[in-house]
């Protein structure tokens, strides 16, 4: 199914429940002593949980970045939805038994348990924005270390082709390629500078002769290599 037709599905679920509802309203019997307001409120609360149980269908919380927000935040949305519906179905019961003389008690009580379900929606909510926003900046911050480990991996494996001549260049390519596996995410900004800085100089180092001629020269090669490795030290102090 669509989307589209997985909406249209849930609402027809939802409307099918409430003619349920209705028509159980209109044909369940009436004991003759009770009065009218007492079974009016019972069906009005039977009504009122069950729009809340469907309440998360329609307005679920939200996690665009599967952080796990939404598992949280939803099972604490659904504990909340059902404390809410037990709780007024029971004081439907209590009512319709004769435990209140009056409408204004029971009303009370319900409104102020409404109340509640809706700040605990509302925390629901927030909870999966907030942690869906860590992850996010988490996400960021790892960014960068990310493409630098998988940029001098791939530098590494290239020059894995080269030759004995230039074993030297080979180890600290692979040097490199192994501190930076430990290097921490950070979302400092001279961290960041830096990491730009690192980027650009494996970028000139896979694109020197050395890997397209067998006659040129690894001095330039090298260079950069150690600059690198000093770059990748000034990295490791910043957190």
């Amino acid at each position: 199914m669509s989307k589209k037709e997985l909406k249209l599905f849930r609402s027809l679920i939802f409307l099918f429940g409430l003619v349920i509802i209705a028509v159980a309203y209109f044909s369940a019997p009436i004991k003759e002593d009770i009065q009218k307001w007492r079974v009016n409120y019972l069906w009005i609360s039977i009504a009122a949980s069950y729009i809340a149980i469907f309440f998360p269908l329609f307005f679920p919380p939200r996690d665009t970045d599967s952080s796990g927000g939404a598992f949280i935040s939803g099972g604490m949305y659904y504990i909340s939805d059902g404390v809410f519906a037990a709780v007024s179905i029971l004081l439907a019961i209590l009512v319709n038994n004769g435990a209140f003389l009056s409408l204004f008690w029971p009303l009370l009580l319900q409104g102020i348990l409404f109340f509640f379900f809706l700040i605990q929606v509302y925390l629901c909510v927030l909870t999966a924005e907030h942690i869906s926003s860590v992850s996010r900046m988490e996400n960021q911050k790892k960014a960068s270390v990310t493409d630098l480990r998988q940029y001098s991996q791939m530098l590494s494996i290239t020059a894995s082709s080269l030759g004995s001549d230039n074993a030297e260049l080979k180890k600290e390519l692979d040097a490199i390629c192994n501190e930076l596996r430990y290097l921490s995410p950070s979302d400092n900004a001279t961290a960041k500078n830096i990491e730009t800085k690192l980027f650009l100089a494996l970028q000139e180092i896979s694109e020197d002769p050395i890997f397209t001629s067998r006659e040129a020269s690894n001095f330039n090669a090298m260079k950069k290599a150690a600059e690198i490795s000093l770059l990748i030290k000034q990295r490791k102090a910043i957190y």
